[in-house]
């Protein structure tokens, strides 16, 4: 039970913070993708964080010194997303 109050708590701070996201759908299911930043000035530190489900986050990848790392990763999952049949949305 704590993990599940911890995972949430997580990503409801994501979910407050994310400064892009890439909302992808098949049928019923839903995934979600988002760029975070550290800080709302600049574009690094920062991670990208994929939803599978409300107790499957995961962050995919990160950057502390690259800048624009985590935007190329994020387009490159969202394409293969799409290949495998999703439809995917941006929200800024």
């Amino acid at each position: 039970m704590k993990q599940f109050i911890l995972c949430i708590t997580i990503l409801l701070s994501f979910n407050v913070l994310a400064d892009e996201r890439y909302i992808c759908k098949q049928g019923v299911q839903e995934r979600i993708i988002d760029i975070v930043y550290e800080s709302s000035t600049s574009k690094i530190p920062c991670e990208v964080i994929y939803q599978k489900s409300a107790t499957e986050v995961k962050t995919l990848w990160s950057a502390a010194h690259t800048e624009g790392y985590c935007e190329e990763k994020a387009s490159e999952f969202v394409k293969k997303q799409t290949n495998w049949g999703w439809v995917c949305t941006i929200e800024k």
